[in-house]
């Protein structure tokens, strides 16, 4: 790797000097003299499509850069030209260079050479003349490869001897440097790339042309799209559950509870891994993928998401795990514990399915990928990958330095778990989730260069083989730098980064080119302000950064008067992004003024659609600037983002002030008797029956009665309403719960592990729950008891944050029978626990509208009630009150 570097570096500087001498030696060649083309293209006979596309390109960009197009020839002409560029193998060329040697031996091993007479732009091309069309995840490619050696060897010699650079997709994207001579004195090039899954960096844009990418000419031109590994960034077995669960639910894993239910359900139920008919059964399916298409090599084996939850308990399954792996939180139906990392499992199974594959398709190198992630992050302890096994590592420290993998017991770093996996594995790739730490997903200046730059070397030294981002969303006037020197660096990680961001500015901007670049530094260093510096946004991102931020452009375009209109119009379309971000920063300060007025401020309101008509009209204006489809509102990266879709509760309906009473001022709530206090019993249960009965409806989990109590986890809603009659009412709900769970015996020998307890929950004045609507605890009033791992207390509305108690003195004790009373008393919020206030907040509009009337529980860990009493207090009138 390191010796193709130095040949790439001699190359480019050969050709640089070659071009910069106007007396040309003799020994050179010449492909274009003073304007006029001295060397047709030939191209192999029957080419298949995009290596075709690729010659073509050739010579639209000699012409471009000349004012030559060259003529492109298919097949051996007769006579063979005395000057030729010649793109692909062709035996031919054996005896054209008789010094060159033409076998590749490395995947997608690229050659460029000159002498005196011709040129050879080839490369290790694979492809099979009978699949050249494969169906994509949204429409069929048309010629599809195994490898594209040639393609990718034509777009390095664009970039690398013809100087032309590809900033960003589009017109203005292009940068080409004019000259009426191009010349080569001889030179022999060759490289192959270490990363060879590179179409996972954009994969928006790879070759099925699926999802939001809008990019897909510019990851080619960047030798992303066509790589040679393809690699898929989900799970294995995400449709199993529909296909299988009926007539084979011992696929599925075993719960503590007996049963093979596919908890936590659907695409995220778990395998038995350690059962032989389960591997018979994917070697099967692996068999009809390559019916479908016979060129797939890497087939996927891993455990589906939802990676805390539900995995198998056999015997067989544990016997596996490692006693020494590291503790971590596990999650089945009711209940939750520590358990060792399953690391050593998961490894263990993708070795048994590569052993299968290898015995049934001897011949070939085909391989299974698993991916190393949620609680298979940390490197296994004694089983090691087999050489067909390929570790897709969910590191997630792309966009994030130092962060902690949250589910590790020991504070273990994202970077340190890819680390330790490339000592053992003998494949490795990186799959990072972006998450969105500074915009990244909504379009905002997300760009920590450095950090990037480092990280790509890093996993470089790592022997990566493959990088699939979930998810790069092609935000190009505010991300647009740091897309460039990550595509450039998947291609060869051994480049100095910070050289081609110079490169960048220089091309991209000319003589604004030290603006441009003092820019992005600003977007870098406050970007990292924000990530780091425990502030908001409306205080980092401030008038003093936008002052500062458009001085620079200004600057910019003060230093281009002279210059060709192309610069000036590229420093717009980075104003563009800028314009863009000081929108929707402005969109969050509406929206935050929006929600202290629960919905009433309609400047505020107004301010903030007229914001969002303006960055769609820049979307339109400025193609590529910002993908308008992962951003548009209303989706799900957006929420929070639009008055029609906020995170929190709103009036809706207005009333007169008149109509209003007067909020009067209260003190801390005192647990009351319901009947002094003024309520009415409306409901009561003690469970004094067998069955769940016709009062309670299952929204999910289990949920039985047995032994005179209501037993059961997930969440569990009145069937009818209270006070029954429509009305407008406050509710309030008593009730004796205690925790019904046992720590399973799933340790070895040494290892002490302990129960999580999470969620004696409740909540009132939540709708009729539909089936696929939202959750009764998120669309009703919640009150959290002992969540997160019990470690918090807080109220929600819903979904919305009302109080929250991160540190509160009373929590759920496992075993013991908390009393609970929680209340809605005209707007004033309360949760007692064994008579104490726990948490409350006060309100100025409680969920009394007709249809916000049931109640019910949520809980995490298995619980059982004793009794319920369900209180209400009629409203005087159809006010909200204040």
């Amino acid at each position: 790797m390191f010796c193709n570097q130095r040949h790439l570096t001699t190359a480019v500087a050969l050709a640089l000097l070659s071009v910069a001498i106007r007396g040309l030696r003799a020994e050179e060649l010449v492909l274009v003299k003073e304007g006029v083309s001295r060397a047709p293209i030939i191209l192999f006979k029957d080419a298949p499509p995009f290596t075709r596309d690729a010659a073509d390109e050739l010579a639209e960009y000699l012409g471009k850069i000349s004012g030559a197009k060259p003529e492109v020839i298919e097949g051996d002409p007769d006579p063979i030209p005395e000057h030729a560029i010649w793109v692909g193998y062709q035996p031919k060329l054996r005896e054209l260079f008789p010094k060159v040697r033409f076998e590749f031996e490395h995947p997608e091993e690229i050659l460029l050479a000159a002498n005196a007479n011709h040129l050879v732009i080839a490369g290790r091309d694979r492809w099979d003349p009978d699949h050249l069309v494969v169906e994509g995840r949204r429409k069929k490619v048309v010629g599809r490869q195994q490898e594209y050696g040639t393609v990718n060897a034509v777009y390095t010699f664009l970039q690398d001897y013809l100087h032309v650079r590809w900033l960003w997709p589009g017109d203005f994207g292009e940068d080409i440097v004019k000259r009426r001579t191009i010349a080569f004195a001889p030179f022999e090039f060759r490289y192959h790339p270490q990363i060879r899954a590179r179409s996972g960096l954009l994969h928006y844009s790879g070759l099925p042309g699926g999802g939001y990418g809008t990019s897909r000419e510019w990851a080619r031109r960047q030798r992303l799209q066509l790589d040679s590994l393809i690699i898929s960034g989900g799970h294995g077995f995400s449709g199993w559950w529909e296909k299988h669960h009926k007539a084979h639910p011992e696929y599925f894993a075993l719960q503590p509870d007996g049963t093979r239910s596919g908890f936590p359900g659907g695409k995220y139920a778990k395998l038995c891994q350690s059962s032989r008919a389960v591997r018979q059964q994917w070697l099967k399916d692996v068999e009809e993928k390559l019916k479908q298409d016979p060129n797939r090599t890497v087939f996927n084996a891993s455990p589906n998401d939802g990676w805390f939850s539900g995995h198998c308990v056999c015997e067989n399954c544990r016997a596996w795990d490692h006693p020494g792996g590291e503790l971590r939180t596990f999650r089945w139906q009711g209940m939750g514990q520590e358990y060792v990392a399953l690391s050593d499992r998961h490894v263990t199974f993708a070795n048994h399915c590569a052993r299968l594959l290898k015995e049934r398709y001897p011949d070939k190198d085909y391989y299974v990928l698993m991916l190393a992630y949620g609680h298979s992050r940390p490197a296994p302890i004694k089983a090691v990958p087999v050489d067909n096994v390929i570790t897709s590592s969910v590191a997630n420290f792309l966009l994030r330095r130092g962060l902690k993998d949250r589910g590790s017991s020991r504070g273990t770093t994202h970077r340190q778990q890819f680390k330790n996996w490339a000592k053992l594995a003998p494949h490795l790739m990186w799959r990072p989730n972006t998450g969105s730490p500074a915009g990244w997903q909504q379009g905002q200046p997300d760009v920590p260069l450095t950090q990037t730059i480092e990280d790509f070397k890093f996993i470089a030294d790592s022997n990566c083989i493959g990088i699939f981002i979930d998810a790069v969303w092609e935000h190009w006037a505010t991300q647009g730098p740091l897309y460039y020197v990550m595509a450039q660096l998947t291609w060869n990680p051994q480049q100095d980064g910070h050289a081609i961001l110079d490169d960048y500015y220089r091309r991209g901007f000319g003589a604004g080119a030290d603006e441009i670049k003092a820019y992005w530094a600003l977007m870098e260093n406050t970007r990292e302000a924000y990530v780091s510096g425990g502030r908001g946004y409306p205080e980092v991102y401030d008038g003093a950064f936008f002052d500062k931020a458009y001085a620079f452009l200004d600057s910019a375009n003060a230093a281009l008067a002279e210059a060709t209109d192309i610069y000036r119009k590229r420093v717009e379309f980075v104003r563009a992004g800028l314009d863009y971000t000081r929108l929707i920063i402005d969109i969050g300060a509406q929206l935050a003024r929006l929600k202290k007025s629960e919905g009433t401020d309609y400047r505020a309101e107004r301010t903030a659609r007229a914001n969002w008509d303006e960055m769609e009209r820049i979307c339109q204006k400025h193609p590529y600037s910002i993908n308008w489809g992962p951003v548009r509102p209303q989706t799900p990266r957006m929420k929070g983002l639009h008055p029609d879709y906020v995170s929190y509760p709103t009036r809706g309906k207005v009333l007169p002030a008149q109509a209003t009473p007067p909020r009067k001022s209260r003190k801390s709530a005192k647990l009351v008797p319901a009947e002094e206090a003024g309520w009415e019993l409306a409901f009561s249960d003690d469970f004094d029956r067998d069955e769940l009965g016709a009062n309670w409806e299952v929204v999910d989990g289990k949920w039985v009665i047995q032994e005179g109590c209501l037993r059961g986890s997930g969440a569990l809603i009145s069937a009818r309403g209270y006070p029954g009659d429509r009305a407008l009412a406050s509710q309030r709900m008593e009730f004796e719960v205690t925790t019904d769970v046992k720590v399973m015996a799933l340790s070895k020998k040494g290892v002490q592990l302990k129960p999580r307890i999470s969620d004696l929950s409740s909540f009132i004045h939540a709708p009729a729950f539909k089936e696929g609507g939202k959750q009764p605890f998120e669309a009703g009033t919640f009150f959290q008891f002992g969540g997160f791992w019990n470690k918090k207390n807080q109220l929600r509305k819903s979904g919305a944050k009302l109080q929250v108690d991160s540190a509160p003195e009373i929590l759920v004790t496992p075993g013991k029978a908390h009393r609970m009373v929680v209340q809605n008393d005209e707007g004033h919020l309360s949760m007692f626990v064994d008579g104490k206030l726990v948490i409350e907040a006060r309100q100025g509009n409680p969920m009394n509208d007709p249809g916000h009337d049931r109640v019910g529980f949520y809980f995490y860990t298995a619980a059982k009630v004793s009794q319920v009493k369900v209180y209400v207090k009629r409203l005087e009138g159809d006010w909200d009150l204040e």
